[in-house]
């Protein structure tokens, strides 16, 4: 599988390096590290093909720790793990078949600390979300494309929130700019075309 191209912008991982250490100093003090991320924006088949799996699922549960960064090799950051309870598959080349899957994000809050990480996905518990899929090499499920790669389906059955339809239109079309309404039946059409 291909590598990831994500990448933290240098002054605002130095920023979080060095505020999430005086966090963590004696004095317990909440700190709130503040992380973005550069986008190397996807289209729709790459997020198709390059993704472990697609899932439709709703978020049971969410919980935050603190982990060893996958972004900041020898840092420690604040990750979010989302219990999903997968309603459908919309794309499964490696034939998963777990009925629950543990999904992961960055950002959170523990203890004194938050890491509010603009450009990654985020879940609400109850949501229900259309979610594409990595694997990392230890087994942990990430969202692919980080903010790309999970969208929540509303009651009307169209995709995104306000903010997510930022990203879904630079995935659907490459524009950011392009705010229209997708339904989940048009999702899966497109994904279903580049599975097969």
């Amino acid at each position: 599988m291909k590598k990831q191209l994500y990448i933290i912008s240098a002054a605002a991982a130095l920023v979080a390096i060095s505020i999430a250490s005086s966090g963590l100093s004696a004095n317990k003090q909440p700190t709130s590290v503040s992380v973005s991320s550069v986008l190397a924006v996807r289209n729709i088949g790459d997020m198709v093909r390059d993704s472990y799996a697609i899932i439709i699922g709703v978020i049971e549960d969410t919980s935050a720790n603190k982990e060893k960064s996958f972004y900041r090799p020898g840092e420690v950051d604040v990750v979010t793990t989302a219990t999903v309870k997968v309603e459908q598959y919309l794309s499964n080349p490696h034939g998963l078949s777990l009925d629950t899957i543990e999904v992961k994000t960055l950002g959170g809050t523990v203890e004194n600390l938050t890491f509010e990480a603009e450009g990654f996905a985020r879940f609400e518990k109850d949501a229900r979300m259309v979610i594409f899929l990595d694997r990392h090499e230890d087994g942990s499920f990430y969202v692919y494309g980080v903010a790309q790669g999970a969208y929540t389906i509303n009651e009307d059955e169209s995709v995104g929130t306000d903010r997510e339809k930022h990203f879904l239109g630079s995935v659907m079309t490459e524009d950011d700019n392009d705010l229209r309404n997708y339904s989940l039946d048009q999702i899966q059409a497109v994904i279903n075309g580049y599975s097969n």
